[in-house]
């Protein structure tokens, strides 16, 4: 900062020049003596100390940090901090055990390359002709050693033989299953009950009871230990408990090939009261070729939730078909099935519509 201020002139030069002033003037008007008067002059300090202006620090002003706009954060207006959501894992809630989808809860047991069709010969709940037991299962007709798959996620239940006796085997019986597996799949869609799937006549067991598995995970190998006639894969299905009693017809829960799906039927009297076993005929209409089958032979079997049918064909391929069997008279019904779903057909007959 520059100050300014004015500096006096000094008053030693200006009393000399007063003096010879006045005695130029008294030469001049020819006075003889004079007592010179002071001098009138302002008075002024000694002209050995000059008055200077004040040398004591000036005040100026204030040089500290001038006082600007505040830059300090302004207090905004007071709102809550907003509530975010945690960062850190949340602990997993209690959830129930997973369920199974409502259609085709199931793989094919058997990896593709290998025979990954039904026997039809021996179907769900038929006999074969009479000559053998009531079938409880499917067979997937393969070579010894062909990998055996789980048809879905679970938990092995099972892991052994039956050589002396099993609560999964039928009563009375020893070395029916041979080795087999026995998986626990959780709840199946909304029904509220569990499945679990049987993979007998096994030739290696490759997994132990308590291990978790995935869908389509090797759990063993195909063989024809226990009560075999030859090498395959015998599949079960149980619902609801694992008794020899509570089992269901796989077809129904296995998941078709590409473009192909499930008919499953019931037919009955005018009581409402599940037909005896009759052999069906289903004609594939765009190729002709035609499907000979029956009704479940074991009539306990038939009927039971969650589609109260009597027979199954599962794996065909989607189009127009037409089944016929005799009734009271021929009976001939086109149906069409559409892929990768399932078809359901509930027929009625009657002695009232016999004749013509």
């Amino acid at each position: 900062m520059v100050l300014r201020y004015n500096a006096p002139v000094m008053p030693t030069t200006r009393k000399y020049l007063n003096w010879w002033g006045l005695i130029l003037v008294l030469a001049i008007s020819g006075c003889s003596a004079f007592s010179p008067p002071a001098p009138d002059v302002p008075a002024s300090p000694s002209p050995l100390t000059p008055t200077l202006p004040d040398t004591s620090t000036p005040s100026f002003p204030d040089t500290s940090t001038p006082s600007l706009l505040d830059t300090s954060t302004p207090a905004l207006p007071d709102s809550p901090t907003p509530t975010l959501p945690p960062t850190s894992t949340p602990p997993p809630a209690d959830t129930p055990t997973p369920t199974l989808p409502d259609t085709f809860p199931l793989q094919i047991p058997i990896p593709s390359g290998f025979r990954t069709t039904v026997d039809g010969s021996y179907r769900f709940a038929t006999t074969q002709g009479g000559t053998r037991e009531t079938h409880r299962g499917v067979e997937f007709l393969n070579s010894f050693g062909t990998p055996v798959l789980a048809a879905a996620d679970g938990t092995v239940l099972f892991a052994g033989d039956d050589n002396n006796k099993s609560p999964y085997s039928p009563t009375g019986w020893y070395a029916f299953y041979g080795n087999f597996i026995v998986l626990d799949h959780g709840e199946y869609g909304d029904t509220g009950t569990s499945l679990y799937t049987l993979y007998g006549h096994l030739s290696e067991i490759l997994v132990q009871e308590g291990d978790k598995v995935s869908a389509g995970q090797e759990i063993g190998l195909v063989g024809f230990s226990g009560a075999a006639l030859g090498s395959h894969l015998h599949f079960e299905v149980r619902m609801g408990g694992t008794r020899y009693a509570d089992v269901r017809n796989p077809e129904i829960y296995m998941q078709p090939q590409e473009g192909h799906g499930t008919l499953v039927g019931r037919i009955e009297d005018a009581a409402n009261q599940l037909l005896k076993p009759i052999p069906l005929q289903l004609i594939q209409l765009d190729t002709g070729k035609v499907i000979y089958f029956s009704t479940y032979e074991k009539t306990d079997l038939a009927g039971q939730p969650p589609y109260f049918e009597n027979f199954v064909l599962g794996d065909l391929p989607a189009g127009m078909y037409e089944l016929s069997f005799m009734g009271y008279r021929l009976e001939e019904h086109i149906l069409e099935i559409l892929p990768g779903d399932i078809t359901e057909v509930d027929i009625a007959v009657s002695s009232s519509s016999s004749g013509g």
